[in-house]
């Protein structure tokens, strides 16, 4: 496993970690090139080092959050050096406690009883698994996160409205190419890595819910989607997904932010219909997403924030995964997924304490 920081990254990213200074530092999938982003002026300040990293909640209706692309690593290492960087304050909420797998098992048989009603297609209900530290080294967690997912969008960002965030996301929500192409994916369904069996019906239909979705979505923002095929894309080394790419050309400049907002959020991390998901993901899920299924727009590329934890200030990092629940799902299958879904980076949360 190669490091993927460079001495400079990495010190500007414990420099940021310190002082508490807003901040952000990403990699595209299959690229080498790791960008840091910080944002120590503020809202107020001007970006000069690159376009805006956006991150949107999981709920629509929060307003986004930018980290402005202020300095870059060398440009905050030197403000330090001036003596220009003060330090924050502190401002963090408590870690929450892990959803225990009897609550869990509950809210999944609720859930599923309401769908074999016919109240809708399908909910996706997450939980977190919290992980106490002992002397967790965060710029080496996030350094060997980058590395292990080279295929995945690998984000590690600091801002004092949303926390300390670390991820591995496989999820292109929207992308735009320079034909002014946009791209887009259904990934939904989920079973173990190097599973040799036909996918089963649950997953299938799971992944055609998604796929209906963007397809409808698209056409309603009057673009003519072309679907590709249904592929397998492995993730990590526990589990591999249903994957189909969806593709439209943009009508005008415009369409991309439009697009992406009709898509957002997805039947991959609510449900369907997305009214009836979100009321029942509201009675089902004690803790809040907060930036969990949402996402986070670099340049002309959207992913969403997925396989990811909050990390806290006391060292305590807490999981966020979930699983798509159909009508003839089970709910200890359910659980064994999001175990697996977490499983490759509480690994290495694992391996980066002292």
């Amino acid at each position: 496993m190669c490091a993927s920081f460079s001495p400079e990254i990495s010190s500007a990213v414990g420099l940021a970690l310190r002082s508490r200074c807003p901040f952000i530092v990403y990699r595209l999938p299959d690229d080498d090139t790791v960008v840091f982003h910080a944002n120590p002026g503020g809202d107020n300040a001007v970006a000069d080092f690159g376009a805006d990293v956006i991150v949107q909640p999981f709920d629509a209706s929060l307003p986004a959050t930018h980290i402005i692309a202020e300095c870059d690593a060398a440009a905050l290492l030197a403000l330090n050096a001036r003596g220009l960087l003060p330090a924050a304050p502190a401002q963090e909420e408590a870690c929450p406690k892990s959803t225990s797998r009897d609550e869990y098992l509950r809210s999944l048989s609720a859930v599923i009883d309401s769908l074999r009603r016919g109240d809708g297609r399908k909910v996706v209900i997450s939980r977190i698994k919290v992980v106490e530290t002992r002397d967790l080294d965060k710029v080496a967690l996030a350094d060997a996160v980058f590395s292990e997912f080279r295929r995945a969008f690998c984000f590690f960002y600091y801002h004092p409205s949303l926390g300390l965030w670390l991820g591995a996301s496989p999820e292109l929500l929207l992308g735009r190419d320079g034909c002014g192409i946009l791209h887009t994916m259904a990934l939904a369904g989920t079973r173990p890595a190097g599973t040799c069996a036909p996918w089963d019906r649950k997953n299938i239909e799971e992944h055609r819910a998604v796929t209906d979705f963007i397809v409808e979505k698209l056409r309603s923002c009057e673009l003519k989607p072309e679907v590709g095929e249904c592929a397998t894309l492995p993730y990590g080394k526990a589990i591999e997904h249903l994957c189909t790419k969806v593709s439209a050309r943009a009508s005008d400049s415009s369409s991309f932010k439009r697009v992406l907002e009709a898509l957002h959020p997805t039947p991959a991390l609510c449900g369907y219909p997305v009214g009836f998901a979100l009321e029942a993901i509201g009675r089902a899920e004690a803790h809040c997403r907060s930036c969990y299924g949402g996402y986070i727009s670099v340049g002309d590329a959207a992913y969403v924030n997925l396989r990811c934890a909050r990390i806290y200030s006391d060292g305590s990092c807490c999981l966020f995964a979930g699983g798509g629940i159909m009508p003839d799902s089970d709910p200890d299958d359910e659980w064994a997924e999001t175990e697996r879904k977490a499983s490759s980076l509480l690994s290495i949360i694992r391996k980066c304490q002292y």
